[in-house]
């Protein structure tokens, strides 16, 4: 048995304390997001692949607005799917182009790969410490770079530095962050097992650390391996300590619930929910997710704007110019207690 000695943190243990700053303006602020050399979005924020929100309106509209959503892998048949795939490709301008979500599947890998080359296609797996999801990305990862493809790997969910090191080692571009933290997952009641999600990123953010230690923050950017936030969002507030904790970008899944431009008819679930099992896969096995009535109340860009808002004014009060630059200005008040390194 081992038991560690560390106290974990989430997002409400921690408050980031302001300091002198020379910006005269909110619009002063930068949230240009590069996520490797060929993929830069206009905001750190990318929309969670969750049947019943994120859905080919709000893919679209979320592409026209600077940032990028990744599809979810729930359709009944192949030809559904390539068809809302193939709509997206054409309502979306080849900077940010489709991004989707699959199983561990070499075929389907493939397919993707020749049909849409994805901007990022992303191994949809709540389990990133598996030997198979590791096997997997591996061979994924040689498919992109043999055909030349300009896709990014996204793999998860991990919540360690040693997790970190796994993908990383075995090809992933961006690694997922984030175990039991979902609004609508129940894996930590279920099962016992998770991390407080500001430790997990900065576990996480630690082996970036070690392997980019002494490279600049400007040339960080380019560097095709990111760290994405998932799990935990409730706010604008946690999006801006997960980015200053060292995520790269955050996944937000429940919160588009509210806009009108979800897929949501009036109740949003979990992807390990009992109703997405039994309409998908239509049966029941564990069930670590719950379902929630939402009624949407706001645009995309209304949400958009006034979280983009929120995330540019916490950078006034951390003197932030760049976005890459927060962790560098981040210091920590505890409020809950834990102690922090």
């Amino acid at each position: 048995m081992s038991i560690g000695t560390e106290k974990g943190f989430d997002f409400d243990d921690l408050l980031l304390i302001p300091r002198a700053s020379s910006l005269i303006s909110r619009t002063d602020v930068d949230l240009t997001t590069k996520l490797g050399d060929t993929l830069t979005l206009q905001m750190p924020i990318i929309a969670s692949p969750m049947k019943g929100i994120v859905g080919e309106k709000l893919v679209v509209e979320l592409a026209k607005l600077g940032s990028i959503g990744i599809m979810h892998r729930f359709y009944k048949d192949e030809d559904s799917w390539n068809r809302t795939l193939l709509q997206i490709r054409n309502d979306t301008d080849s900077q940010f182009g489709v991004a989707v979500s699959t199983l561990i599947n070499k075929r389907d890998m493939e397919f993707i790969l020749n049909r849409f080359n994805p901007k990022i296609i992303c191994l949809d797996t709540a389990n990133g410490y598996l030997d198979t999801v590791l096997a997997i990305t591996h061979v994924i990862k040689n498919l992109i770079i043999k055909g030349g493809y300009q896709s990014k790997l996204m793999v998860g969910n991990i919540v360690t530095y040693l997790g970190a090191k796994s993908l990383h080692d075995s090809g992933a571009d961006l690694i997922r962050v984030g175990i039991g933290s979902g609004q609508l997952c129940t894996t930590r009641n279920n099962t016992g097992v998770g991390y407080p999600q500001l430790s997990a990123i900065r576990g996480c953010a630690g082996y970036y650390e070690a392997v980019y230690h002494g490279v600049s923050m400007e040339k960080r950017q380019d560097i095709n391996w990111k760290i994405v936030a998932d799990g935990g969002i409730r706010n604008s507030g946690d999006a801006v300590k997960a980015l200053a904790m060292g995520a790269d970008a955050i996944m937000i899944g429940s919160l588009f619930g509210k806009c009108f431009e979800s897929a949501n008819n009036g109740i949003i679930y979990g992807m390990a929910s009992r109703k997405l099992q039994e309409e998908y896969y239509h049966s029941v096995k564990s069930v670590e997710g719950i379902e929630k009535k939402l009624v949407p109340d706001i645009s995309l860009k209304d949400f958009i704007d006034e979280f983009t808002f929120n995330i540019r004014s916490a950078c006034t009060y951390l003197n932030v110019h760049k976005l890459h630059n927060l962790r560098d200005k981040a210091s920590w008040v505890e409020t809950g207690k834990g102690t922090i390194k």
